[in-house]
């Protein structure tokens, strides 16, 4: 999987997903440079891509195909092999949904990509398998590092720990208006339901304090406060 791109930089957006996903593309690309989509918050997740000058610490971002994955359907996954993080984008699945949903699963990976870094980078993570015991290895020491006990082996345990609130706040710096109630809706509806179970939240129904029912508070917010998207609709229209 290495081709990395032809100028072999250090974050990159490989040239199809252009093509496939023209408006994550725009999203993604302007996260990293656009005054309007960047912000504090994603410039310090790609911090650790941007030093060096050595073959480690490289990000890439491309389109793949999920037809054959247990999970056609994802939305993206993010993965290392051979000390370069990948975030796969599902060619088959990245229409069809509203641009601040786009910028939250780039986030969402965004986090997964500095985890796993993370565990190369200061843990000693040989970057060759996810599942190997070098990964987990330094998964652990990471989560007991910077989480303060072994928590989990599940990375989705630990960002709904440690990250979801910085999730949520980083929609709301983006946007420029709204509150954590507005968009915790659509950050957990990025997550696994099983994860979701284990850290608490109800996942079945549609009552009050439901996933469902913080999704169906983020999408009448959208609904009613259409200049939420006027950063995203200025720059990727």
């Amino acid at each position: 999987m290495k081709d990395i791109g032809d100028n072999g930089t250090k974050i990159n957006t490989y040239p199809t997903l252009k093509t496939t996903c023209p408006e994550l593309a725009c999203i993604w690309e302007n996260m990293q440079k656009g005054k309007l989509l960047s912000t504090n918050y994603t410039c310090n997740l790609l911090k650790a891509f941007e030093n060096n000058n050595d073959n480690i610490n490289v990000l890439d971002v491309r389109d793949w195909d999920f037809s054959k994955d247990p999970k056609p359907n994802v939305y993206a996954r993010t993965i290392m092999e051979n000390g370069i993080t990948y975030i796969l984008i599902n060619k088959n699945n990245c229409g069809g949904t509203d641009k601040i949903n786009i910028y939250e699963t780039l986030q969402h990976e965004m986090v997964h990509a500095k985890i796993f870094n993370d565990c190369m980078r200061l843990y000693g993570y040989d970057g060759k398998v996810m599942g190997s015991l070098s990964y987990f290895q330094a998964f652990k020491k990471l989560v007991i590092k910077e989480y303060g006990f072994d928590a989990t082996k599940e990375q989705h345990k630990l960002m709904l720990d440690k990250y979801l609130k910085d999730l949520v706040q980083n929609l709301i710096d983006m946007t420029g208006k709204g509150s954590y109630d507005d968009y915790i809706g659509l950050v957990l509806n990025g997550f696994p339901e099983d994860i979701l179970l284990e850290c608490g939240y109800s996942t079945t129904g549609s009552g009050p304090g439901t996933i469902q029912d913080k999704l169906r508070t983020y999408k009448l917010f959208a609904n009613n406060n259409p200049d939420i998207f006027n950063n995203l609709n200025t720059v990727c229209p």
